[in-house]
């Protein structure tokens, strides 16, 4: 196993402790078929919705509808073993870029306030 799969399996525990019970059953489908989609994301996934959740409901949902819209609108078309690694054709990768927007302006870390 290697150190991205250690620490993916270590996040995603983590992340399973923590919402065990306040997550909907809908949710936690939603939560699997993204993970089960984006296996090279996963962790960075799993930390977005740790953020989010201690932000409260409406700022979780939120951030799992932007998940999906990244999926169904950019990943879906990459093949799986690249999935989230792509680069544009001005060497940005995307998906990246949208997981820093997310951080940065719907959970507003990383930011100076």
């Amino acid at each position: 196993m290697s150190a991205d799969d250690t620490m993916r399996e270590a996040l995603k525990q983590k992340f399973q402790e923590k919402l065990a019970e306040v997550l909907t059953f809908e949710q936690w489908q939603r939560i699997e078929t993204l993970l089960n989609n984006c296996e090279n994301c996963s962790g960075k996934i799993i930390s977005l919705l740790l953020y989010a959740s201690e932000q409260g409901a409406e700022k979780f949902e939120e951030v799992i509808g932007l998940l999906e819209k990244l999926y169904d609108e950019q990943l879906q078309f990459h093949h799986p073993t690249v999935r989230g690694q792509v680069l544009d054709e001005f060497g940005v990768n995307r998906a990246s870029a949208e997981f820093i927007r997310i951080y940065r302006e719907v959970l507003g870390l990383g930011t100076d306030q």
